[in-house]
Parts: C-alpha cells; structure tokens; sequence
C-alpha cells in the first residue's frame, strides 16, 4: 500500500551488506560506473566496490531498482571478475 517495493528480507540483507567491509565504499563515484561495466575484464577490486556501493545506493533514487539489477547481468558480471581477480 506505501508503493515502495517489498523485497524479500535475504534481498534486503544483501543489498545492506554491500555497504558494510570489505564491499562498502564511503568515497565511490558514481560517475565511473558506466566506464566500469564497460571494461569489466580490467575492472580493479576498488573498481567492483565502487560499483557495488552504487548498485546498493540506486534504490534511493528510483524505487524497484534492485529489481530491475537482479534481473540484469551487472552480478554475474561483478561476480566472475572477483573470481578473476582472485586467481591472480
């Protein structure tokens, strides 16, 4: 009835624990995320929470968002570098 989106509670814990360490990133720029995505393959660990902190942030400014990330390949995407970048 608040038309805001009703998001299971694993949904909400998720999203919360992309703010907190090691993934949360105070000082990110929004500005880069597009530049980010785009070279996804070179991205840096501080690149992937820059873009997760902006991932989190974005339901603030358009309700559904998450929605509309979940369903979108930005994750598995995000996910696959941080496997990348392990191996090395």
């Amino acid at each position: 009835s608040s038309g805001y989106p009703n998001y299971p509670a694993v949904i909400s814990k998720f999203m919360r624990a992309l703010c907190c360490p090691p993934w949360g990133k105070i000082a990110y720029d929004p500005r880069q995320i597009k530049n980010i995505m785009s070279n996804i393959t070179t991205a840096s660990a501080d690149d992937l929470c820059n873009v997760l902190m902006d991932v989190n942030r974005v339901e603030r400014f358009g309700d559904g968002q998450w929605a509309v990330i979940l369903e979108g390949d930005l994750f598995p995407l995000v996910i696959s570098r941080a496997y990348e970048l392990t191996k090395t």
